[in-house]
């Protein structure tokens, strides 16, 4: 589920060679909104893949030390510096009526993408990028009801989310005693709906024959638990419909008695929710 530790290895010293290249190493440097919005521009003209990775890594480091009040000047940064050319929309707007064909429909297209997009994708890039920008994307929803002048920030999450979490790309795998301690773990502390108060009490859940557990995985975020399925008391019917979807299903719906029990990073929950439920 984890990279592979040749390619984390691979592109953490990628990210530090291109740190030092591009003298972004700050020492006592304050860091402030205004120089992650100078990185950001940097990063968005940036060519080479060594110095972008370097700057995503370094926007990303940066912003994890903002308090709340920098996290929320920084989405305000997203909305009005890297929004959509609005100069650049028009002129495609008059080719395509001037020429509607594919090519003026293409360039169309591109100018209505809005910068910031480009940007997040290339956040990605860094080393723990996507469990950063779920992170980030968390920080926004919580301000939505206050600042709904980030709705537009947020699109934009979400479009990208839609690509990065498509539930194809989603592992459904089965959990037992015999799985790792560090994933049982997180499913004592973030069971939703049925509290799991000890390891006797886990294993009472997902050690008898009659009791089947499964979790999906996103293979970027490791071992981090997406969600579980499982169903209480399953019968053979149950049971089988719980190998079908570990077999190669890529959802597995309340047919069959199986049950979805999800405590996510808010960045995600109402994306996969959404997925799941349609």
């Amino acid at each position: 589920m984890n990279r592979s530790p040749f390619f984390a290895d691979l592109l953490n010293t990628i990210a530090d060679r291109g740190r030092m290249m591009l003298n972004l190493v700050r020492g006592d440097e304050p860091v402030s909104v205004d120089s992650l919005a100078r990185l950001c521009a940097r990063l968005l003209s940036s060519q080479g893949e060594a110095s972008g990775v370097a700057y995503a890594r370094e926007i990303l480091d940066r912003w994890r030390t903002l308090d709340a009040d920098g996290r929320l000047a920084f989405l305000h940064v997203l909305r009005d510096r890297f929004g959509t050319d609005h100069a650049r929309l028009a002129t495609a707007v008059d080719a395509y009526r001037a020429a509607p064909d594919d090519r003026t429909a293409l360039a169309l297209h591109d100018a209505a993408e809005p910068a910031r997009q480009e940007l997040l994708r290339r956040l990605n890039l860094a080393p723990g990028g996507i469990e950063t920008l779920v992170r980030m994307r968390e920080d926004l929803l919580s301000r939505l009801t206050t600042s709904s002048d980030l709705a537009i920030v947020d699109a934009d999450f979400t479009h990208l989310l839609s690509s990065w979490f498509n539930r194809g790309f989603l592992v459904l795998r089965r959990i037992d005693w015999s799985t790792p301690a560090n994933i049982l773990e997180k499913i004592i502390r973030y069971e939703a709906v049925h509290a799991i108060h000890t390891w006797d009490d886990l294993r009472r859940r997902i050690e008898p024959d009659d009791r089947l557990c499964y979790a999906f995985f996103h293979p970027q975020l490791g071992d981090l638990r997406r969600g579980r399925a499982h169903p209480g008391d399953a019968d053979d019917d149950r049971r089988a419909a719980c190998r079908r979807a570990a077999a190669g299903a890529t959802t597995a719906g309340h047919d069959g008695g199986v049950l979805f029990h999800l405590k996510l990073p808010g960045g995600l929950a109402r994306h996969l929710v959404r997925q799941f439920s349609d």
